[in-house]
């Protein structure tokens, strides 16, 4: 049983004081704002929260004691009830134990009602209805606010927003060990705020949102799903700020099929697989200011910090920090081109920094792709590869620093790449390495103190341009030419090679 970490507070009610207080609500309501307050309680004048739901109007409060709890009951809120507020004092539980297919609190076609206050749980699902089971249903419903309530082993999601609901405000919430997701967005579920909730231990995805449009996911801590933290399927337009997705079973961030979201200053920590996995289809994202730590537990697969699948495109990756992942921090995978990798900070994972690769079934290469300005360090393998026939990548202005393998390597067939202007030092290997690639330049850039030789350039490597680069205090040769490419302007200590000239 999950511990809410709000404050559960006993409210002791003794007959003198409730009167005064409920007395004074009363006069306000009526005299102020026309609204009747109704109790639901011992002693009061209703014992079961749905007879006071049905006794009330427009803008009514309705203040839910814990005296009788738990409250064996699924509460629904049809049309005609704008502005009713549900109030829970004291944490009263709903329980569906005895409810059969229901969800705890349904709102159908309704506006501006509030739910607050409230433990919600054991609600049942009816084989693959959806639309029971919840904690709590919104359907058809707007500008209503669910905030501080728990929602706790119900069959389905903790809270389901569904059927164009839109405006709606999901905040404080404690939403656990639900059989399916902790909360979902779906069906044109768009413009709502889900703040500050807590999602935990649910058997689904923390936090769903499918064929939505323009909602804020703000300061969510998402963790320890069964599934993905977040499942970001067919939406769009979203703004995904300053959430944690922690130690989730599977991805911290899966997003398919979107398109246009931000996703930025989230922390997403020791998931099972990938940090972020950017499915098929999925376009012009900004992942911005991330950290991405220690991702891919699983001793099966391992996982990446970002792996973009197959067929993805444009998509941004700025200033994020990926850190102790047990694969290639950034995979770009077959035919998928013009992402924009800038200013990340590419630490110490398992594997390469940054991987541009043709798939495990050589499907297709990678290309236009822009890596620009990230500092790669500590890596265990490549710094930066671009693999077998992706072609007309741009590596500029990188520095790529100590890396287990190469700095920087052009693999079998790759072309037409440009390799400019970057600070290639201290890797284990060769600074620049190129095996089987072709026409490709390598230009302006600075090759120091690597432990083998600082360009290498195989026998199979045929008609590249390399362009006045300084080449220094690499261990064997700073550069090796072992065919006929193009040499100019070089600046190096020692060399092999027909054309190469070291300029000294």
């Amino acid at each position: 049983m999950i511990k809410t970490p709000f404050p559960h507070k006993k409210v002791t009610i003794f007959f003198l004081s409730s009167l005064i207080v409920f007395i004074v609500l009363f006069v306000i309501g009526i005299v102020l704002f026309q609204q009747k307050v109704l109790i639901v309680g011992q002693g009061f004048q209703f014992t079961m929260i749905q007879d006071a739901v049905d006794s009330s109007d427009d803008g009514d409060i309705i203040l839910v004691t814990d005296s009788l709890s738990p409250y064996d009951e699924a509460v629904k809120v049809g049309p005609g009830k704008t502005g009713l507020k549900l109030i829970g004092i004291g944490k009263p539980i709903i329980d569906g134990t005895l409810q059969g297919f229901d969800n705890g609190i349904t709102v159908t076609e309704s506006s501006k009602i509030t739910i607050r206050g409230f433990v919600i749980q054991n609600f049942e699902r009816e084989a693959f209805m959806l639309t029971t089971g919840n904690g709590i249903y919104l359907d058809q419903s707007s500008k209503n606010s669910v905030v501080k309530n728990d929602l706790l082993e119900n069959e389905s999601n903790g809270i389901f927003v569904d059927n164009n609901s839109f405006n709606n405000l999901i905040k404080q919430n404690l939403t656990g060990e639900n059989f399916i997701d902790g909360i979902q967005l779906d069906n044109n579920s768009n413009t709502n705020i889900v703040l500050k909730n807590i999602i935990t231990l649910n058997e689904g995805d923390g936090l769903d949102s499918d064929n939505s449009l323009r909602n804020f996911l703000i300061g969510n801590e998402v963790n320890n799903q069964v599934d993905d933290g977040f499942d970001i399927d067919d939406s769009f337009n979203h703004i995904i700020l300053g959430n944690i997705a922690k130690e989730n079973g599977d991805e911290g961030f899966d997003i398919e099929d979107s398109s246009d979201n931000l996703f930025t200053a989230n922390k997403v920590i020791r998931n099972l697989n990938d940090g972020f996995e950017m499915d098929e289809d999925t376009f012009n994202n900004l992942i911005l200011g991330n950290l991405i730590l220690d991702n891919g537990l699983s001793e099966e697969d391992r996982g990446h910090g970002i792996f973009f699948e197959d067929e993805t495109a444009f998509n941004n990756v700025i200033g994020n920090k990926i850190i102790g992942s047990t694969d290639d921090a950034i995979l770009i995978d077959s035919e998928s081109h013009n992402h924009f990798i800038f200013g990340n900070l590419i630490k110490n994972n398992v594997g390469d920094g940054i991987l541009m690769d043709d798939g495990d079934n050589g499907q297709g290469p990678s290309f236009l792709n822009t890596i620009i300005n990230n500092f790669v360090i500590g890596n265990t393998g490549d710094g930066i590869e671009i693999n077998q026939d992706s072609f007309r990548n741009t590596v500029k202005r990188n520095k790529v620093k100590r890396n287990g393998e190469n700095g920087i390597k052009l693999d079998t067939q790759s072309n037409n790449n440009s390799v400019t202007k970057n600070i290639v030092i201290k890797n284990t290997l060769n600074g620049i390495d190129s095996i089987g690639a072709t026409l490709n330049t390598i230009e302006l850039n600075r090759v120091f103190n690597n432990r083998m030789n600082g360009i290498f350039l195989d026998v199979n490597s045929t008609q590249n341009e390399i362009l006045f680069n300084q080449v220094f205090f690499n261990t064997d040769t700073d550069i090796v030419d072992e065919d006929n490419n193009f040499f100019e302007g070089n600046k190096c200590g020692t060399s092999f090679g027909v054309n190469v000239d070291c300029g000294n």
